[in-house]
């Protein structure tokens, strides 16, 4: 059987991780199989490449006009058309919607295969765009959903008939630990007990609502660390760096906070701290979350989808919390921002939400409890052992084999 995985590139993305995973994995362990790996776009940093790699001829540049980005699309269709009949592909799996709509659009007799990534219906602003993500979801012969709350999304809002579409979570990769981190990190965790927040400083990953409740926590807390006072770190680039900075002076924590940038090797830098926090508005499934717990860490997360994953036996919609939710595997806390992300407020004198209130509150107990942080330093690492590259990879081989055979 020779499958094609699709997507965009093979950044560090959860999707794109989910790919090379997958791909690797199937190469290396499944009889019978052969799996070939399709991006859009070269990416030079990532190679060499995993095994059976094909960069497709046909891309767009951000500076294409609307015509020439739809020529493209049509000619990266007659592309992919030769691409599996070439390799004679049994099943093609495409991730992100860019892909999906090609995927769909260009099969020559094989099975397609959609992975959803995201909470879709958050992002169809447009006509057209919900029209060719709906396209993709009934021509496609089936899709995986990569959390339940994305699966619910998928039929709600996109009509997708429930014995299409199934879930299945993103894999707890091997992490990359290379035993190296900043100077100023290094320095700073000596010091501080730390929260650490790992990803891209934007609006929707909610870090303006972290620095106003840990500003909060910081003015009530009790030192009861003797030296270690409360830390905050926060590892990511992204467009809110600047302001974040300018936002931490502001509410007068700056000595209490560090923003280490963009890091290659994040889990060292999670590994040397004391709870994670994931204070997204919204996530498909936070993979940044999987890899703390992979870490030991104990964790704080908002309802971004992060409750199937530290409270596996409730429902992810209608058990979601307004109070601090002193879960299975972590605490969970309302998320303190907005879907649209249109709440972003810069001013310091503005009082806290209920929701951020919550958020201060989570810290100040593990800041402070120190059986509670234990109990969540030792359950961490089983809050992931469904979830190894083995189990999932053998849950899509199944899924696999039954669109292509029957």
């Amino acid at each position: 059987m020779n499958i094609l995985f699709f997507t965009h590139h093979l950044n560090q993305g959860g999707a794109e991780k989910t790919v090379r995973t997958l791909s690797e994995y199937f190469n290396t362990h499944a009889l019978g199989v052969k799996s070939y790996l399709c991006v859009i776009y070269d990416d030079p940093d990532l190679k060499p490449y995993p095994q059976n790699v094909i960069v497709m001829q046909h891309r767009s540049d951000s500076q294409d006009s609307r015509f020439s980005k739809g020529w493209n699309v049509l000619a990266q269709i007659r592309e992919m058309r030769q691409i599996k009949k070439s390799h004679a592909i049994d099943v093609c799996i495409s991730f992100l919607p860019g892909a999906d709509i090609i995927n769909v659009l260009s099969g020559v007799g094989e099975k397609e295969i959609v992975s959803v990534r995201n909470i879709e219906s958050l992002f169809v602003h447009s006509v057209f765009k919900k029209w060719y993500v709906k396209v993709a979801y009934l021509k496609c012969d089936y899709i995986i959903a990569c959390s339940e709350t994305v699966r619910r999304d998928c039929i709600d809002f996109f009509k997708v008939p429930e014995q299409k579409i199934a879930t299945i979570y993103n894999a707890a990769t091997q992490m990359q630990l290379t035993g190296h981190t900043l100077t100023e990190f290094q320095d700073f965790e000596k010091n501080h007990f730390v929260f650490i927040n790992v990803g891209r400083l934007a609006p929707e990953k909610g870090q303006l609502h972290l620095l106003r409740a840990f500003a909060d926590f910081c003015k009530e807390a009790e030192f009861a660390r003797g030296n270690r006072k409360p830390g905050l770190v926060l590892v990511g680039d992204g467009e809110l760096f600047e302001p974040l900075r300018q936002m931490s002076m502001d509410l007068g924590i700056s000595d209490h906070v560090l923003f280490c940038g963009r890091q290659a090797n994040p889990a060292d830098y999670m590994r040397a701290s004391d709870v994670f926090v994931l204070s997204s508005n919204m996530e498909g499934m936070p993979n940044v979350l999987v890899e703390a717990l992979q870490n030991g860490l104990p964790c704080i997360a908002t309802e971004c989808g992060a409750r199937e994953i530290l409270a596996p036996e409730t429902d992810p919609i209608s058990d979601r919390t307004e109070r601090v939710d002193l879960a299975e595997y972590g605490i969970l806390v309302p998320v303190c921002g907005t879907e649209s992300n249109d709440d972003l407020n810069w001013r310091t004198d503005i009082p806290l939400s209920g929701r951020e209130k919550t958020l201060s509150e989570a810290m100040r107990i593990l800041y402070t409890d120190k059986k509670m942080l234990e109990k969540y330093r030792n359950q961490a690492r089983c809050a992931i052992n469904s979830i190894s590259v083995e189990a999932i990879s053998n849950l899509w081989l199944n899924v696999i084999r039954k669109i292509v055979h029957g």
